[in-house]
């Protein structure tokens, strides 16, 4: 008797252990993806105050909410070269809502 409660004792732990063994590798795999997915450039537009007016831009999204974008790869005005400018369309709320109603 004894020898069988032992067993549904390890049966217990052992299955505690696998599922939290599950929740880590779905949490590792599934934070890994939305990384990498994130920070892969999306096309948009967007307004550019020191040129007053709008351009297509190759993006990465935000990591946090607050700002339209986190960083620019590639600008229309810029075409292929880097992008020169001091990049103050990603600066403040207030340039993307401006953005909005112009």
């Amino acid at each position: 008797m004894f020898h069988l409660s032992l067993w549904a004792v390890f049966l217990v732990w052992g299955v505690l252990g696998f599922a939290l063994f599950a929740v880590l590798l779905t949490t590792l795999v599934g934070s890994t993806l939305r990384m990498i997915a994130d920070r892969r450039a999306r096309r948009s537009t967007i307004w550019c105050p020191v040129f007053r007016r709008r351009y297509d831009v190759w993006a990465t999204p935000p990591s946090f909410r607050g700002r339209p974008f986190d960083d620019l790869r590639r600008c229309e005005h810029f075409g292929t070269d880097p992008v020169r400018c001091g990049k103050t369309c990603l600066k403040t709320e207030e340039l993307a809502a401006a953005a909005r109603t112009n």
